[in-house]
């Protein structure tokens, strides 16, 4: 119920005292759950974006011997949020919300949103044992001026994390980059960060699509020479 009562999703949350920027610093976390790659419109990719804020509104106390050390918010109660939305591609829309956020006693908010979105790809340089597709996810502020909303990719571990389906299928993940594209429009200036990925086809899937149907055709061309060498023409 505290909580609750000094909860405001329409202000953004209040800098630190000791702070020497008047902007939030949002840090971002991707996990990339699905990608279809197939589809008419482009790719669709399926994924979680995690996000991380204080907000010292919502700092509560809690007794040492409960244990308490996180509390998740109900959806009857509504924080504030960056408004975070994918300028690189469109958004669809998701029948369940999948969206779950933490509070913890420090005021420090972790939220993670199921999205979905049509990105378009890039092919890269083939060889025989594979080839690169890519794509890019860049994230801003729907409302929030730079001013107001920075984004960082979270520092110190692992920015992406993608499923066992996307590490071991036949279009695998192979790396990303991360990096900041600040974006100006006539309204102001909005922070922006984006990350590149590169997905490669395996090399066991290449020798089944390419390598064992071409083996398959040669030898079945020769056959006839090896079953009676005078059906074959000199």
């Amino acid at each position: 119920k505290a909580l609750a009562s000094r909860a405001n999703d329409e202000q953004r949350p209040p800098v630190r005292d000791a702070a020497d920027h008047s902007a939030i610093l949002v840090l971002v976390h991707l996990y990339i759950n699905r990608v279809d790659w197939d589809t008419p419109k482009g790719t669709e990719v399926d994924l979680y974006l995690r996000q991380q804020w204080q907000d010292e509104r919502l700092k509560y106390d809690v007794d040492p011997r409960d244990e308490i050390h996180e509390i998740t918010v109900p959806d009857s109660v509504e924080v504030w949020v960056p408004d975070t939305y994918i300028t690189s591609g469109r958004e669809r829309e998701i029948d369940s919300d999948r969206t779950r956020t933490i509070v913890e006693p420090s005021g420090h908010v972790r939220s993670s949103q199921q999205r979905n979105v049509m990105l378009q790809t890039s092919t890269g340089s083939s060889s025989p044992f594979g080839q690169q597709r890519t794509f890019t996810i860049r994230l801003s502020s729907y409302k929030y001026p730079i001013e107001d909303v920075v984004y960082l990719w979270t520092p110190g571990t692992a920015v992406i994390d993608v499923s066992n389906e996307l590490l071991n299928g036949d279009i695998q993940f192979e790396r990303a980059s991360v990096g900041d594209c600040t974006g100006n429009y006539t309204v102001g200036t909005y922070s922006c960060i984006e990350m590149t990925l590169t997905f490669k086809t395996s090399t066991s899937s290449s020798i089944a699509k390419f390598f064992l149907p071409t083996s398959l055709l040669v030898i079945f061309s020769w056959l006839h020479m090896w079953l009676h060498g005078s059906w074959s023409v000199p």
